[in-house]
């Protein structure tokens, strides 16, 4: 493209702090299949649905379709849990004014949405990349890489901000200058 910057950044956990609705929706629903658990740090790790039915020993297809319909009832039910990462909007708001904006997270188009709007973000972003829109989900760089394919950016124009390190993995992979949040 040009030589403007595009700013990629992570949604839950970066741009968003999602941690206490993704307790809640996990909790409730994992009691919807009777499964009682004590210690969800591990949703901190960035994991796929996939992974985290992984993590918690859940095999069986059906039991994962009850709870993905259970846990994401309650999340987008309770998308008042979440609240926006002031600095990362900041940043976000003064890279929009002469940049470009991308969002690349392994959440569904449908749930990103839902909570961009809900926090009025959805105006700032000028690509949208999900786990809908691509094969192999992060940490496998290619959401990274679609998010240059689709807005025509080289490598070196991109900064990416990742709070996990599997969003790490997967945009250096891609060739990304990437800032790891810490906290």
């Amino acid at each position: 493209m040009n030589d403007k910057l595009l700013l990629a950044l992570d949604l839950d956990g970066t741009l968003v702090k999602t941690q206490a609705a993704l307790e809640f929706s996990y909790t409730e629903a994992l009691k919807e299949i009777h499964i009682k658990i004590n210690n969800l740090d591990f949703l901190n790790y960035g994991f796929s649905f996939d992974q985290i039915c992984q993590e918690l020993g859940i095999t069986e297809d059906d039991m994962k379709l009850t709870l993905k319909i259970a846990k994401d009832k309650y999340y987008l039910g309770n998308l008042s849990l979440t609240e926006v990462n002031q600095p990362i909007f900041n940043l976000m708001r003064s890279v929009s004014r002469n940049g470009k904006i991308g969002i690349v997270t392994n959440a569904r188009r449908y749930s990103a949405i839902k909570l961009l709007e809900w926090h009025d973000l959805i105006n700032y972003v000028d690509f949208l990349i999900t786990s809908d829109d691509v094969e192999k989900r992060k940490p496998d760089p290619e959401p990274y890489l679609k998010l240059l394919e689709i807005s025509r950016f080289d490598a070196h124009n991109v900064i990416a901000v990742e709070d996990s390190e599997i969003g790490k993995i997967s945009a250096v992979s891609a060739q990304i200058t990437t800032l790891l949040l810490t906290y």
